[in-house]
């Protein structure tokens, strides 16, 4: 998981040279203390047990000089940064986990090596009771052993920190063994080492055991260098109850069975490998397993009843693996992957090597109850997180800045690879909608955040975990590699796979080996590391803004300028952007794609004479490869709008949604009226795509969420109901086809039922009640489900909706459960949209997973929208204490409370309970993107709202 910077670190961050070390003998330890006691005596006050002794073999020592600032005694090192003094090479990891009591008791032993003297082990612990009388220091210097003896054990909870301060030095260059012993409990926060539970076919409830430990969270599992850069070899033991089976990254070598029931699993030693992809298991599910095409053995897990849906996830899993085989030309190194469906999961899926773990709607599958769009997900999320077993597991990024490294080259590789797995997808086109045009909806605020960006603390880390990361990087990888050609770029990556395997690297290693290929290859006018910074180092993107020259009739020209593209104008961008832009091209005589025109600086004219005239059209960055924006002067824009009505075929379908998602984002900024995007709306009529349809029911949320409420909101349902139509008359309710003709028959029937298409409303009710009648047969087409259901319940009196909910209670299939949870908040009743709401404190009702679902499909509902809002701001103390260090779900939840309100009395209160809860946790970027959203969401009231409601009433009239 998903959702997706500027200055770059340097490759080691430097200890600060002003801290000194002091220390201390046994002896004196004992006479300070005294010391102590007796100036606390005196005086009452703590001065805690500082070391005396100076040490002079370190040079840049970790323990500082000064007495430290903060109230807790024991913090000794508080960088957010774990010290550049000891590298992890290896751990031996014993966990017993309890699920009766729900606890875990665990050992640890790591080998480290000590790269620069120091006294001061530092490992990151978080929420662990550390057995301190268990802690041993081994280490073997000059024919002695035990060199060291550990001084002082603190655990330090605000830095989440374990520290081990020493009697003397550590040697340079010299291996030692730390071990200890602790416990935990099995939390249900989805996080570090928790709990999840499913409903048995027998009727009780079944509890396993699982792992979440991405981006920082192996530290509430076990001590450790908690850093993706310090890799080490795994070695892991589970003991557990005799009724389960132990599941980790590696095969299990060995299960002794012991007294009281136990058994003892021990792993084989992984290669070296982060501690955030780290994975183990314990669990009850049964398993179907198969062998891949290059002799990796595949097992797929889940609970008893959902067996039967899992082939079409091990299948894809297996497809993907043997494509990226043979696309990279680098060898699976470990010798099987197991995929878990996990019943309460907060990402989508996460890629730990060779234990790969995903929510159940996003790898179970049946035929009967999966829909089609359920099915492209699926089969997405699964090649990015195979990706991943490349882009992140084999080499990994260095630190969290470069997280192009890890989630823009797993999607990346999910792009390549579905255009081979699934070729009937067209996937090339649906990226356009699905990744990159997410993307620059996010990426036009003013605090859109670099893909390149330096963290340091667990927020700050999580923070990255946005659309920066998952949809624009893997879109300006798209666009890199459509510079310099697939064959380069796959050359370049083969390079970077080869170069870095089981290592770690940053982007400008990647970039260096892109560059190595262009000049193999001969592309010597391309600097690489010069285009990807400008991309990945800045916040934002570019609007270029086209003016052609129309005083000559038998040849094109234009003049580009850029400037950032920002939906709310009122900001200004103070580091006056730029960009190097690919400006690609197609006329009428050139439908082709075009050699690129760069623009590196704020204006280019065209460099060569275009055939054509003045009167034919110009189409820029055709199928959105280039990530920018176009805004045409208004002659083009009426020459392009008028070739869509006449035949919008000679655009393909890529270019045909990005006209329409430029235009209509173009006149929400304030760049163009509203008269041109609602004006190429018109050839809708005509249009029988998925991906242009896909790409308007984008926009017109937009306007439906601000227009739903106000008086021209019935003209905007009759025009829309005018345009989807033709569409829904043409494709009919029977479900067949090929993928993209399901969706866009998908998209048909849903849109018509929600602009009032009168025939099919009363289809969807027909079959809901039939349904009702009989709920032992549910004979409601799969990709209809959720347009039926939301159609219905919205259209009923509260029986429909009380249904949904008994249904909902007791179905296992997740899919099922799925829609229906998602169509339930469709509901005009205020008693069942507050029901929900109060389901979302009841985690046996609602699993943590779905909360933001919830909330947010009540606060969409304009009926829900405030109770969502003031059900959020009663409860946030319970939402940010189960919520607020989670990697995605405490931001989807604040934006989804946040994201209809337009008013300015909604901003003073959004601004003012901000001010009254500054701890926001990973929220924090969050609450500001909402702020930043309502402004724009009252400036479009003020400023456009008269002119399309005047533009729809006439075209209605």
């Amino acid at each position: 998981m998903t959702n997706l910077t500027q200055v770059e670190l340097t490759e080691k961050e430097k200890l600060d040279e002003k801290q000194g070390g002091v220390f201390v003998s046994f002896s004196a330890v004992i006479f300070t203390g005294l010391t102590v006691v007796i100036v606390i005596v005196a005086t009452g006050l703590l001065v805690g047990f500082l070391p005396e002794k100076h040490c002079d073999e370190i040079s840049s020592t970790v323990f500082p000089t000064e007495p430290t600032t903060t109230k807790d005694p024991n913090t000794i090192w508080d960088s957010p940064r774990l010290p550049e003094t000891l590298r992890p090479l290896h751990y031996n990891l014993k966990m017993t986990p309890d699920l009766e009591n729900f606890t875990f008791d665990g050992q640890i032993s790591v080998t480290f090596l000590c790269e620069k003297a120091t006294d001061l082990l530092v490992l990151n612990s978080n929420n662990l009771e550390i057995q301190k009388e268990t802690a041993s220091i081994n280490g073997f210097v000059g024919g002695r052993s035990g060199i060291a003896n550990i001084l002082r054990l603190t655990v330090d909870p605000t830095n989440q920190y374990l520290n081990v301060l020493f009697d003397e030095n550590l040697v340079e260059n010299t291996q030692y063994e730390f071990s200890i012993g602790f416990r935990g409990v099995l939390n249900d926060n989805i996080k570090g080492f928790y709990r999840s539970s499913y409903k048995h076919p027998d009727g009780g409830t079944r509890w396993l055991a699982v792992t979440f430990f991405s981006p920082t969270n192996a530290r509430m599992a076990f001590p450790c260098f908690d850093d993706p850069g310090l890799k080490a070899n795994f070695t892991l033991t589970i003991v557990h109850a005799e009724e389960y089976t132990a599941l980790g990254n590696m095969p299990a070598e060995s299960a002794i069975n012991g007294p009281y029931g136990l058994v003892t699993t021990h792993f084989a030693t992984s290669p070296k490998i982060s501690t955030y992809l780290v994975c183990f298991a314990v669990l009850d599910f049964p398993f179907i397993e198969m062998t891949s095409k290059n002799n990796i053995t595949l097992r797929g897990w889940a609970r008893p009843d959902a067996m039967d849906a899992l082939e079409f996830g091990l299948n894809m899993t297996a497809e993907t693996l043997d494509f990226y085989i043979q696309h990279i030309g680098v060898g699976f190194p470990l010798p099987k992957i197991d995929v878990v469906a996990v019943p309460n999961f907060e990402a989508n899926a996460m890629e730990n090597w060779g234990l790969i773990t995903y929510r159940e709607t996003a790898l179970l599958n049946k035929e009967d109850t999966t829909s089609e769009s359920r099915r492209e997900g699926q089969g997405f999320t699964i090649a990015h997180e195979m990706g991943h077993q490349y882009f992140g597991n084999l080499v990994t990024q260095e630190w969290w800045e470069y997280m192009i490294l890890k989630e823009g080259g797993a999607s990346y590789l999910g792009l390549t690879s579905l255009q081979v797995v699934q070729p009937t997808w067209e996937y090339d086109d649906l990226f356009v909608i699905n990744e990159v045009t997410p993307a620059m909806a996010s990426d036009a605020q003013i605090n859109a955040r670099p893909i390149q960006k330096e963290v340091s603390t667990p927020a700050e880390i999580a923070g990255g975990f946005g659309s920066s990361s998952y949809d624009k990087s893997p879109a300006v990888l798209r666009m890199c590699e459509h510079v310099i050609g697939k064959p380069t770029f796959k050359k370049g990556l083969t390079k970077y796979m080869t170069r870095y395997a089981f290592g770690t690297a940053t982007n400008d290693d990647f970039w260096e080996c892109l560059q190595e290929a262009v000049n193999e290859d001969g592309l010597l006018d391309i600097n690489v590391n010069n285009l990807m910074h400008s991309w990945v180092l800045q916040s934002g993107f570019p609007v270029v803004n086209l003016t052609r020259n129309y005083e000559t009739t038998d040849e094109i020209s234009f003049t580009a300028e850029q400037s950032r593209f920002l939906l709310n104008q009122d900001e200004t961008d103070d580091a006056n952007s730029l960009w190097m832009i690919p400006l690609t091209f197609r006329t009428n005589l050139s439908p082709t794609n075009s050699e690129p025109v760069w623009l590196n600086g704020h204006s280019v004219v065209s460099p060569h004479v275009i055939t054509g005239s003045n009167a034919d059209w110009l189409l820029m960055n055709p199928d959105r490869f280039g990530f920018y924006r176009v805004n045409y002067d208004v002659t083009n824009w009426e020459i392009l709008s008028g070739q869509l009505i006449a035949n919008h075929s000679v655009f393909s379908v890529s270019s045909r949604a990005s006209l329409i998602d430029d235009s209509f984002s173009l006149a929400r900024a304030g760049n163009i009226g509203y008269s041109i995007p609602l004006g190429i709306t018109r050839y809708l009529a005509k249009e029988m795509d998925y991906v242009p349809w896909s790409a308007t029911s984008n926009v017109m949320e937009y306007l439906d969420k601000l227009m739903i409420t106000s008086g021209a909101y019935g003209s905007f349902v009759k025009y829309m109901r005018n345009q989807i139509t033709p569409l829904y008359n043409s494709l009919g309710w029977e479900d067949t086809g090929l993928h993209l003709r399901i969706m866009t028959r998908g998209i048909a029937i849903s849109n018509a039922c929600k602009y009032n298409l009168v025939d099919c409303q009363e289809k969807a009710l027909a079959l809901y009640r039939t349904w009702m009648a009989n709920e032992s047969v549910n004979a409601i087409p799969v990709n209809h489900k959720k347009t039926v259901y939301c159609t219905a319940i919205s259209m009923g009196r509260g029986e429909e909706f009380s249904f949904a909910l008994q249904h909902y209670l007791k179905t296992p299939d997740p899919n099922e459960r799925s829609i229906l949870l998602d169509s339930m908040p469709c509901t005009r009743q205020t008693w069942a949209l507050s029901s929900l709401l109060s389901y979302t404190l009841d985690a046996d009702v609602i699993k943590a997973q779905d909360v933001p679902l919830i909330l947010g499909d009540v606060a969409h509902n304009p009926i829900g929208t405030l109770l969502a809002w003031d059900f959020f701001r009663a409860n946030y103390d319970i939402f940010r204490e189960k919520f607020g260090g989670s990697l995605f779900q405490f931001s989807k939840i604040i934006k989804a409370v946040t994201k209809p309100l337009h008013s300015e009395f909604h901003l003073r209160q959004l601004e003012k309970f901000m001010s009254e809860h500054p701890d926001q946790g990973t929220g924090a970027s969050a609450f500001k993107q909402s702020v930043e959203e309502i402004k724009t969401n009252i400036r479009w009231m003020k400023s456009y709202y008269e002119g399309v409601r005047e533009w729809l009433e006439d075209e209605v009239a």
